[in-house]
Order: C-alpha cells, then structure tokens, then sequence
C-alpha cells in the first residue's frame, strides 16, 4: 500500500518562501567601488551582458541618491507583491559580520538592521537569523547574534547559515542548543534538489548522540543564485522559470514541503534580467499546481506537530 505524504493547509504540497538580506543597501562608499571594479573585471573578460547590467546600475546612482533610495531597499515591494498574491515570507537578517565574506559594509548593514526589522514586521512576514560565515563554526558568535537579533525583533525561531555552511555532522546539534526550533540552511548551492534525500521537513540525525536533533530542517531545493549566476547553472529567467516547473510538477505529483530561496538584491528590474517578474511567476505556479505558500517558520512548525 502507498502512503499519502502529508498534506499542508490541506494543499498537495507546501513551499517555504525565504529571503536572505545579505546586502541592504547596494550604493555605500564601497559598494560604488565594488560596482566599478566589477564593471571593469567583465569588460576586460568580453562578460557583456553583465558589464551592461552593471553599467546601467552605476547609471541610475544620482537618482537613488536624489531620492535617498537604493536598489537594494526592495522590502517594502517585496511585501505588498506578496500581500497582493495572498501569500507571506521569511526574511533572514544578519546580526554579525567577522568575515569579508559577510558583506563589505557591515556599518551600513548595523545601521538598517532596526529599520529592517520594523518594516518586515510591520508587513506581516517572519524574521529568521542568518548566521554568519564564521557562525558556523563558533557556537558562541552565533549566540551572540542570535542575542542581538532578538533584542530587536523578538524570538527567533529560525536561521539558515551564510553561504549555506551546514555540517550535518558537525554545528546542527549546535543548533538545537541554542534554542531554534527550524534551520533550513541544507540544500545545494550549484543545483536544485534535496541534499539529504527528503522532500519534506525532517528531524536530522545526530551522529554524536545517535539521536534525532531536537530541531526541523526545511530542506533548501532552489535558490536564485544557483540558477542566475555564471559561477553555477547561470540561466535566463525563461531557463529557470523551466527547471522551477519541473520542480513545482514533481511536487504536484508526490506531494512534499520545502523551501525556496530568492536574495532581496534580487528584485532590481535594471539589473536582474527577470528574476524579479519570475519569483511572482513562481508564486502563481505553485497555487496553480495545487499547493501553497508559507513562511518556513510555519512549515517547520506544522511539521514538529507530526514528526516524532
């Protein structure tokens, strides 16, 4: 006899819509410089296309700098487009920078963390901790941010590693101790799919103990890097939109629960060739197909009610 996956809000499936702030504000002192150099690096290596899309970026500077906006500040119009789909998101904030990689204006980022985390709240969506690169193998940094985040937006009962720096063998247990209840940092960073197998959140196993975590992992099948970037498939959005839907299809067809992972920079109309107009495609395809969208905070949580 075939058993029935689990159903969520009685839908076939469930997909966890997320979102990591790593760069709140493209147009700081260095990241003007940052924009130039990379200019340059493409024309020099016959890069076109992305020497354009970073042209026409460094071109529309004087007007976000007239209006004291930014491209990267899409939090508000990430928002209401997912108001007016019916649907909601977890945004994952970084609360600590001790690497180059965590981001080259950590200032900037310490000084919009409050803003951040009122306008998220304020629109309804859930706040999870991105734990830092170094986090991942410092227990005790990663308290501290966790600490930090939550003397602003409250309890937080998720995180997701930068860089997706999860040792199933090593910091989830870590990660039970200090308190969170979800993680979803499993998943691959040059592929879409399931890294551990499972299509559905699950208890990991500790390999110390020989015991389940107390923990949920949200397991991570996309994420807009993986398919926009030359570094990994480096796909159109038609492209992508076409591995996403084969995606959402054997979803349809097996049922399962995860999550998928769009970067805020990512809704730039100038600079991000459709990926903007693609994640709202996506939204829709998935109800489309029979399932629903939620925060990972709630798929997590709907799954500990029945997971052992």
């Amino acid at each position: 006899m075939e058993l029935e996956p689990p159903r969520w809000r009685d839908a076939r499936f469930a997909v966890a819509l997320t979102h990591d702030v790593d760069v709140p504000w493209r147009w700081t002192r260095k990241g003007v410089r940052n924009a130039g150099t990379q200019l340059k690096a493409n024309l020099r290596a016959g890069r076109l296309g992305a020497a354009a899309r970073e042209a026409r970026g460094l071109a529309s500077l004087p007007l976000y700098k007239l209006r004291r906006t930014d491209p990267n500040w899409s939090f508000d119009g990430i928002l209401a487009d997912e108001r007016r789909l019916g649907v909601s998101s977890t945004f994952f904030l970084m609360a600590g920078h001790a690497h180059r990689a965590d981001g080259h204006s950590p200032e900037a980022y310490e000084r919009l963390r409050p803003r951040l985390v009122k306008t998220i709240l304020g629109g309804g969506a859930e706040i999870g901790l991105h734990g830092s690169y170094s986090s991942a193998d410092d227990s005790e940094r990663l308290q501290r941010e966790k600490e930090a985040l939550e003397q602003l937006a409250g309890p937080v009962a998720g995180q997701r590693f930068h860089y997706l720096r999860l040792d199933p063998h090593g910091n989830l247990g870590t990660l039970a101790r200090l308190g969170f209840r979800y993680d979803s940092t499993l998943g691959f960073a040059d592929g879409l799919g399931f890294r551990a197998g499972i299509a559905q959140p699950f208890r990991p196993w500790d390999f110390e103990t020989e015991a389940p975590v107390p923990l949920v992992e949200v397991p991570l099948a996309a994420m807009d890097v993986t398919l926009a970037e030359d570094r990994y498939l480096g796909l159109t959005a038609a492209q992508a939109e076409a591995r996403l839907t084969r995606l959402l299809d054997w979803g349809a067809a097996h049922g399962g629960g995860f999550a998928v992972l769009w970067h805020t920079e990512r809704f730039d109309p100038a600079t991000t060739r459709g990926f903007d107009r693609l994640y709202r495609r996506f939204i829709r395809a998935v109800y489309e197909r029979g399932g629903v969208c939620v925060p990972a905070g709630e798929l997590a949580e709907e799954a500990g009610a029945w997971l052992p």
